[in-house]
């Protein structure tokens, strides 16, 4: 393929461990590793904390809805981070990883589908946690592509297309969080130290006995920048509860002198029949002073705020 064309670039996928060592050995010119992942697949039973079966006419449509979304691993904060062993791989071998197939993905297969099913909005809710996931390993991930692009019928199709050209092509809310993203990001990820520590979501139900987990922050947050922006990546979890986020830029050399905040809430199955939308996108001023950047992130909400820093350099 080299031969043909010398600059292309090669991904080895489904990254078993040992291939990948010995490749690197023998310096193969790999440029990537491929890691796929996906949460949480079939919805085939809800246990508790211990592992035992929770009867399903004892369940919320809050507690799937919040479970769906805090699929991702968390780390000992409750800030979602990957939990993989390719990972710390990567890191001792200093090659990096390309996530070419991720979505939060689920289909239910459970009675109480049309009540408890939270519907696409908490997909996309979950996907924004997955991206903060993803930046904050950004020094192994080198590329991330979301599956699937377009699609008729899956529930992780990015852009939905009606065959029969009856309905206009619309975006699903997954993708809208990768597009908020995609928009708005640094080339630099920046430390985030919690002066208030985020509230944490226990979890009282799971979907799978081998996914047990602790406890999850509501509020997660990450930072990129670029040469003239700061982007703080803000999610609320909350099913219900808004929180006030101040940024505190102290270390900067110039004050921020305007900040848009972007933001993605998502709705319930309920709100989306009544609204026929899984998501509204808003943009607002947000609040700056000298040092601190303030907004209100609405419950259920991914958030980017692009903090202008055109003087600093």
């Amino acid at each position: 393929m080299r031969r043909v064309q010398p600059d292309i670039k090669l991904i080895v996928d489904a990254h078993p461990l040992e291939v990948t060592a010995e490749l690197e050995r023998r310096q193969a010119g790999i440029n990537l590793y491929a890691l796929h992942r996906y949460y949480p697949m079939s919805i085939e039973r809800l246990i508790d904390t211990n592992g035992e079966d929770v009867l399903i006419e004892s369940v919320t449509p809050q507690q799937v809805w919040d479970t769906l979304v805090h699929s991702t691993e968390t780390n000992e904060d409750g800030l979602a981070q990957w939990h993989d062993r390719a990972i710390d791989h990567s890191r001792r071998l200093d090659y990096k990883l390309a996530f070419t197939e991720w979505n939060l993905n689920a289909w239910w297969s459970l009675p109480r589908r049309d009540e408890l099913w939270p519907g696409y909005g908490a997909c996309g809710l979950g996907a924004a946690i997955m991206l903060n996931a993803m930046i904050r390993e950004g020094d192994v991930f080198a590329l991330a592509t979301q599956s699937m692009l377009i699609g008729q019928s899956w529930g992780i199709t990015g852009i939905r297309v009606d065959p029969t050209q009856k309905q206009a092509p619309f975006i699903m809310p997954t993708a809208e969080v990768v597009t908020l993203y995609n928009h708005h990001h640094g080339d630099r990820r920046l430390p985030v130290y919690y002066k208030t520590q985020p509230p944490l979501w226990q979890a009282s139900i799971h979907f799978r006995a081998d996914q047990l987990r602790k406890d999850a922050a509501v509020v997660d947050i990450v930072a990129t920048r670029s040469r003239d922006n700061i982007f703080i990546h803000a999610i609320n979890t909350d099913f219900e509860k808004p929180y006030k986020l101040t940024a505190q830029l102290k270390e900067f050399q110039t004050p921020p002198t305007r900040a848009i905040f972007h933001c993605l809430h998502f709705h319930t199955q309920a709100e989306q029949t009544a609204t026929n939308v899984w998501a509204n996108l808003r943009v607002e001023e947000a609040s700056v002073d000298n040092t601190s950047v303030s907004v209100w992130l609405p419950p259920r909400s991914a958030g980017v705020i692009v903090v202008d820093l055109a003087d600093e350099r």
